[in-house]
């Protein structure tokens, strides 16, 4: 969901006013969220439950065994032959259905441990809620909920976690040594504590906007940071993708609210350039993102040009995306960088173009 405070300006228009308390979204309890982690776990108890009742057999293929049966089964890939007795058959199937009870009893632990964060995130958002519901109005606001990441994530870890129980308890009651079974579990189960870590709730982003600074919340923390530090990030085409960010931080805020954006990223034009062109003049190597500039050098990423190598710089497009490439005096490619990867990509080009003499050139 996205909550945006009407600006002055288009309050003035005549245009409708929004709703003017995005504070509400953190306040919202994320009912569909925890429902669907709920399922999860839900599904965790019907696998517990079905597997704890289940009558253990002995069975060879669908046969079902008798006490000094012989069973012999084939492999797949190698096409040998296992010899099983009765009693080697009926433990690997006591192993097997272990395994799948263990797997249930994971399952839940990864959802009740999910909710768990869920509700915990919540409570710090209305707490962050509470302590901003005070403060001066901003010009402009965005709110936006999360949830969805948190809730697939969660899924997938609860599949690995399951599947990985299951194959290193099972693994107890194979034909031979048990390491490699136990091996992939435990790598399984590493690998769902860490996706759930990931998918970890966020919480909301509220991002407030004020004449000399502007107020972000992510995880539940406020940052107050100054226009000049702000960063925007976008792809090209009509169905662009949005992003804010600022100097220093590493990830980058979504941002689905155009109007909201478009504001945002005028009034950062206008506060980056003139704090670049005082860096600048000061022989200062200043950061947009995967672009770093300096009266001396251009830096790609990690790669760095003298600008004198520099000529222009063309748009391409192909199956992986959309690049900024930086040609050199012969017109070859030097160095490409992803359009979404810039920052402040309106102030960058500017520079280029008024203090490098680099433009964008014809295809």
């Amino acid at each position: 969901m996205t909550t945006n405070e009407q600006s002055p300006t288009a309050a003035d228009a005549g245009q409708p006013e929004r709703p003017k308390d995005p504070l509400a979204v953190f306040r919202r309890f994320p009912t569909g969220l925890v429902v669907f982690l709920g399922l999860i776990g839900a599904g965790g108890v019907a696998l517990f439950l079905a597997n704890n009742a289940k009558e253990v057999v002995a069975r060879c293929g669908n046969e079902v065994m008798v006490a000094g049966d012989i069973c012999e089964t084939r492999s797949r890939r190698s096409f040998n032959t296992t010899t099983w007795t009765y009693e080697e058959r009926l433990a690997f199937a006591e192993a097997q259905n272990q395994g799948a009870i263990v797997a249930g009893l994971v399952v839940v632990l990864i959802a009740v441990i999910a909710i768990a964060a869920v509700v915990t995130r919540w409570r710090r958002d209305v707490a962050v809620a509470n302590q901003l519901a005070s403060q001066e109005a901003p010009l402009t606001a965005f709110a936006d909920s999360t949830g969805v990441g948190t809730g697939f994530l969660t899924l997938v870890a609860g599949l690995l976690g399951g599947f990985g129980a299951f194959l290193a308890v099972g693994a107890s009651g194979s034909k031979g040594s048990p390491v490699v079974g136990l091996v992939l579990g435990g790598l399984m189960l590493v690998a769902a504590l860490g996706v759930l870590w990931v998918g970890r709730p966020k919480g909301c982003t509220l991002v407030w906007a004020y004449p000399s600074a502007v107020r972000v919340v992510t995880e539940s923390r406020v940052h107050d940071v100054p226009w000049q530090d702000m960063q925007y990030l976008a792809t090209l085409g009509k169905d662009r993708s949005e992003w804010l960010s600022w100097a220093g931080r590493k990830s980058s805020l979504g941002i689905q609210d155009k109007e909201f954006f478009a504001v945002m990223q005028r009034t950062i034009n206008g506060a980056a350039a003139a704090s670049v062109r005082q860096r600048f003049e000061a022989g200062e190597t200043i950061d947009f993102g995967d672009v770093k500039v300096s009266s001396s050098a251009i830096v790609l990423k990690k790669k760095q040009f003298p600008v004198s190598d520099i000529r222009g710089i063309t748009v391409m497009r192909d199956k992986n995306g959309t690049y900024y490439e930086f040609r050199d005096q012969q017109i070859k490619v030097a160095g490409s960088v992803g359009v979404q990867t810039v920052a402040n990509s309106d102030v960058l080009f500017d520079l280029l173009a008024k203090r490098l003499n680099i433009t964008f050139l014809n295809n």
